[in-house]
Protein backbone atom coordinates (compact mmCIF):
# COMPACT_ATOMS: atom_id res chain seq x y z
CA UNK A 1 0.00 0.00 0.00
CA UNK A 2 1.30 3.42 -0.71
CA UNK A 3 2.08 6.15 1.73
CA UNK A 4 -1.12 8.36 0.32
CA UNK A 5 -3.40 5.59 0.98
CA UNK A 6 -2.16 4.53 4.29
CA UNK A 7 -2.27 8.38 5.22
CA UNK A 8 -6.26 8.21 4.24
CA UNK A 9 -6.78 4.63 6.08
CA UNK A 10 -5.24 6.39 9.35
CA UNK A 11 -7.12 9.18 9.02
CA UNK A 12 -10.08 7.20 8.23
CA UNK A 13 -9.54 5.63 12.01
CA UNK A 14 -8.99 8.42 13.58
CA UNK A 15 -12.38 10.02 12.22
CA UNK A 16 -14.21 6.88 13.65
CA UNK A 17 -12.81 7.59 16.97
CA UNK A 18 -14.04 10.75 17.34
CA UNK A 19 -17.39 9.82 16.43
CA UNK A 20 -16.59 7.10 19.60
CA UNK A 21 -16.20 4.22 17.33
CA UNK A 22 -13.32 2.08 16.92
CA UNK A 23 -10.18 2.95 14.79
CA UNK A 24 -11.10 -0.11 13.02
CA UNK A 25 -14.02 0.40 11.55
CA UNK A 26 -12.69 3.93 10.18
CA UNK A 27 -9.61 2.34 8.71
CA UNK A 28 -11.90 -0.88 7.18
CA UNK A 29 -14.17 1.61 5.67
CA UNK A 30 -11.80 3.75 3.95
CA UNK A 31 -9.47 1.08 2.86
CA UNK A 32 -12.32 -0.65 1.09
CA UNK A 33 -13.45 2.63 -0.12
CA UNK A 34 -10.26 3.29 -2.10
CA UNK A 35 -9.77 0.17 -3.34
CA UNK A 36 -10.31 -0.26 -6.90
CA UNK A 37 -11.37 -4.30 -6.57
CA UNK A 38 -13.32 -5.85 -4.01
CA UNK A 39 -10.33 -6.92 -1.20
CA UNK A 40 -10.68 -10.34 0.14
CA UNK A 41 -10.47 -11.19 4.47
CA UNK A 42 -6.37 -12.25 3.97
CA UNK A 43 -5.84 -8.86 1.75
CA UNK A 44 -7.66 -6.92 4.34
CA UNK A 45 -6.05 -8.49 7.45
CA UNK A 46 -2.65 -8.22 5.63
CA UNK A 47 -2.98 -4.70 4.57
CA UNK A 48 -4.22 -3.54 8.10
CA UNK A 49 -1.96 -5.80 10.21
CA UNK A 50 -4.62 -7.22 11.92
CA UNK A 51 -6.68 -10.32 12.88
CA UNK A 52 -9.08 -12.11 10.59
CA UNK A 53 -11.39 -11.77 13.65
CA UNK A 54 -11.37 -8.41 14.62
CA UNK A 55 -11.39 -7.40 10.45
CA UNK A 56 -14.77 -9.61 10.36
CA UNK A 57 -16.58 -8.28 13.07
CA UNK A 58 -15.90 -4.55 12.02
CA UNK A 59 -16.85 -5.63 8.42
CA UNK A 60 -20.07 -7.66 9.70
CA UNK A 61 -20.99 -4.34 11.79
CA UNK A 62 -20.01 -1.87 8.81
CA UNK A 63 -22.36 -4.15 6.40
CA UNK A 64 -25.11 -4.26 9.35
CA UNK A 65 -25.37 -0.18 8.60
CA UNK A 66 -25.40 -0.74 4.65
CA UNK A 67 -22.13 1.15 4.66
CA UNK A 68 -20.47 -1.96 2.52
CA UNK A 69 -21.59 -4.86 0.97
CA UNK A 70 -20.15 -8.68 0.91
CA UNK A 71 -18.73 -9.28 -2.88
CA UNK A 72 -18.28 -12.68 -3.93
CA UNK A 73 -15.34 -11.22 -6.50
CA UNK A 74 -13.32 -11.39 -2.97
CA UNK A 75 -13.01 -14.90 -2.85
Amino acid sequence: MNTAVWEMVEAGGRTALSFGLPRLFGQLYMLLYLSDKPLSLDELTEQLGVSKASVSIAGRKLESWSAVKKSLGAR
